[in-house]
């Protein structure tokens, strides 16, 4: 009989071994699987914190670049603006400067016509001085010959008045001869 206890104690044992072994197996497998599921959970849910991560990030980076395209938009927009700006400037600036020179040269081309009239004025008023001058040295030799005609009609009447007294006198010693002669005849 001992060798039938062989036949079922060693199956048994094997049986008890397989039964511990299967226990023990299924047990840490279950364990095993959920700490694989639970790892794989870890994982999936790393991996969406990740990918949330990422959009967060990409969500900033998109809005960031958004507002950088915003400021650069403002900026560009007050760019132009101040192009627009100085370019109207410039074109006022021009428009003030052609209209400046407009003025000047109209006012150059008044006073050469003023210079030009002061000019023939000036020639009229030299001539006239010419004339004036030649026309006074004229008018000084004539009041010059006037002063002398009159020296000399003055003396030619003193002439005359000493001629006239003289002839007076003979004539009163004619008389008074002839007088005298006819009281003595």
């Amino acid at each position: 009989m001992k060798k039938k206890h062989i036949y079922i104690a060693v199956p048994l044992l094997a049986l008890v071994l397989f039964a511990a072994y299967y226990w023990n197996f299924s047990v840490g497998y279950d364990r095993h699987q959920d700490e694989i599921a639970a790892q794989g959970r870890r994982e999936r849910d790393e991996a969406i914190r990740e990918q949330n991560r990422q959009r967060e990030k990409a969500v900033q980076m998109a809005l960031a670049e958004q507002e950088k395209r915003k400021q650069d938009r403002l900026a560009k927009e007050a760019e132009e603006t101040k192009r627009k700006d100085e370019r109207q400037a410039a074109y006022q600036a021009r428009d003030q400067a052609a209209l400046t020179l407009a003025q000047n040269r109209d006012k150059a081309e008044r006073l050469e016509k003023e210079v030009a009239v002061t000019k023939e004025q000036i020639a009229k008023i030299e001539q006239d001085e010419k004339f004036l001058r030649a026309d006074k040295t004229n008018i000084e030799e004539y009041v010059r010959k006037a002063q002398e005609n009159v020296r000399d009609l003055t003396a030619v009447l003193d002439k005359i008045a000493k001629a006239d007294a003289a002839n007076i006198a003979a004539r009163a010693a004619a008389a008074a001869a002839a007088a005298a002669r006819a009281k003595k005849s």
